[in-house]
């Protein structure tokens, strides 16, 4: 299948932030109407040929290799035009700095090239910047964004800047700065470069990947030198051109195996850029393709021991997101919640909750014993907030807990889809919230009816469908949670009949530590027509002491003490049915 290079290029820069470094040439500030080095020798030329009353016709760099038997060098022409510095400053300006009608005109200042080469680096895309010009365009783009970039140009330069690691932002000019009359333009001048600039390309070319842009490689010898050196990179090349290639770039693009993207122009290329990184952007914090990638490495993790650390790192890197985002700080108390903002509420947590709660369903359904501690790690570590009296609404107080409730339901639901019954015991039984005051069982303090109460959930139902129900918060969590688990359960799976036998157990294992847990909707749903509870009932008499409850140790392996909480559990929901 061909990918078209643009998106590919896209791509690579979204999901590999840092990763690619850019090399631009003159050909990125050709809209903005800046002179090349070499077009900046040859006016020098043409004006020292006035001063000689000569004229130096078409090719002005024969006729001063005829006339002073030398290539031309530009710090020479620059002192033979202008002796003093501030003179040699205001020739130089000229060149590089706009005048009030330049200005007017959008010339010599910072092309829409450089506008979205700043904004990405200021998104952290991208962090080094090699470049073979000698204008400021770029520096000035950057400090538009806010951004106070590291410009190193002279060996000087080099020696005195921080490691490569911590630069945020690093402008390395190959061939110098155009106030510095030490800027490389002639074929002798830029065919080496000094230890220092040599040391440290060879360390950006075969550290990072290399976006080229309006560079030919025909020229700057040195630079070609570099890339050609660096023959351990470990990233991709992307080469932008706009018409033929000269061969030392095709030589580079093949060495690199180089990926060619034709483009219009500078502008147009990097404006598309980003563009796409933002599209790109935008997807990932609304794609449900994020979560399913993170199943998919919870999948691969899962598969052999050797990757036992990357599988922890990655579980508690997005547990860490989740407390982040779920924060008093980012859910604040502050205003008396309503039908309105108790659902948006509800559903904001969904979206901080929609990767982590396919990934801990995938990490139990696909699991075993030996992973068993780490899921019981992430229900209880969401399960700490802890209801405020007296400084809390209490509907934002029980609210806390629904992240935990998410998780701990899309644990017990890949347990019983897996018959993975241990580990219902390891979550539900053994799990603990921990308080200031106390650690609560955490089946006390997570459950739908818990997180989501009869009043406040009743909210999310009439304020769309205006509809009463019998057990709000337990329809909300069926209605919710397939979406999330589709991936791991499969179409195949009853999903409803687990999820009334993951609240049916939760429920016994709360009456069975002498406490009530609100009951779900297993409670009227199919209740005479061999729902949940018929099914709960029927096992429990067929297996006895063998029902895999019991046999996982849970309620202390005691068929009496199953009975009872069943029985509790039991009445409480012919109650609820009545109401």
């Amino acid at each position: 299948m061909h990918i078209d290079p643009a998106l590919s290029l896209a791509f690579s820069v979204h999901t590999q932030k840092g990763v690619y470094a850019l090399l631009i040439g003159s050909g990125v500030s050709r809209s903005a109407g800046i002179p090349t080095g070499w077009d900046v020798v040859e006016d020098l030329i043409r004006r020292l040929a006035i001063l000689r009353d000569q004229d130096p016709g078409d090719d002005p760099g024969k006729w001063y290799k005829e006339t002073f038997e030398k290539q031309p060098v530009y710090s020479e022409l620059i002192e033979s035009l202008a002796p003093t510095r501030v003179e040699r400053m205001s020739l130089l300006k000229s060149y590089f700095e706009p005048t009030k009608n330049e200005k007017e005109e959008g010339l010599k200042v910072p092309t829409p090239a450089h506008r979205s080469i700043a904004r990405l680096v200021a998104a952290g895309y991208f962090r080094i910047i090699v470049t073979t010009n000698f204008d400021r365009l770029l520096e000035q783009a950057l400090e538009l964004e806010g951004l106070s970039p590291t410009t190193v140009s002279t060996p000087d330069h080099i020696a005195g800047m921080p490691p490569l690691p911590h630069v945020d932002c690093l402008v390395v000019k190959v061939n110098g700065d155009y106030l510095d009359t030490r800027i490389k333009n002639t074929p002798d001048e830029l065919i080496k470069y000094d230890d220092a600039t040599n040391a440290l390309l060879d360390r950006i070319f075969e550290e990072y990947g290399l976006i080229v842009c309006g560079w030919s490689g025909e020229w700057d010898l040195a630079l070609v030198d570099a890339i050609r050196r660096s023959t351990r990179f470990r990233f991709s090349t992307f080469w932008m051109n706009r018409g033929s290639l000269s061969q030392e770039a095709k030589e580079l693009i093949k060495q690199r195996k180089a990926i060619r993207l034709k483009i219009e122009s500078a502008d147009a290329a990097f404006v598309e850029l980003e563009t796409k990184i933002a599209a790109l952007e935008n997807q990932r914090l609304k794609d449900p393709v994020s979560p399913r990638l993170a199943v998919a490495t919870i999948k691969k993790y899962l598969s052999e021991d050797k990757y036992r650390i990357q599988l922890e790192d990655l579980v508690m890197s997005e547990l860490g997101v989740v407390i982040e985002k779920t924060s008093d700080e980012a859910f604040p108390d502050g205003s008396a919640p309503s039908k309105e903002s108790y659902l948006d509420r509800v559903e904001r947590m969904e979206v901080v909750c929609q990767k982590i709660v396919p990934m801990i369903g995938a990490g139990v359904y696909w699991g075993d014993t030996a992973h068993d501690q780490l899921w019981k790690r992430c229900v209880e570590a969401l399960a700490r907030s802890e209801q405020r009296a007296g400084t809390s609404y209490r509907a934002w107080s029980y609210l806390k807990y629904y992240p935990a409730t998410l998780l701990l339901y899309a644990a017990g639901i890949a347990a019983i889809a897996r018959k993975r019954y241990g580990v219902l015991k390891t979550l539900i039984e053994d799990g603990v919230a921990k308080t200031d005051s106390d650690d609560v069982p955490i089946v006390l303090q997570l459950g739908s009816g818990q997180c989501l109460r009869y009043e406040d959930a009743q909210w999310l139902f009439e304020l769309e469908k205006n509809q009463k129900r019998k057990t709000p918060g337990s329809d909300w969590m069926a209605e919710r949670l397939p979406g999330m688990l589709l991936d791991i359960l499969g179409p195949d799976i009853d999903f409803e009949d687990i999820f009334d036998e993951v609240e049916i157990t939760l429920c016994m294992v709360a009456a069975a530590k002498d406490s009530f847990a609100p009951v779900g909707r297993f409670s009227w749903r199919g209740a005479r027509q061999g729902g949940a509870l018929v099914r709960m009932s029927r096992e429990i008499k067929a297996l006895n002491k063998n029902h895999p409850l019991l046999a996982a140790g849970m309620f202390r392996g005691d068929l009496q003490i199953l009975e009872k909480s069943f029985q509790q559990v039991n009445q409480a929901a012919q109650q609820v049915a009545l109401r």
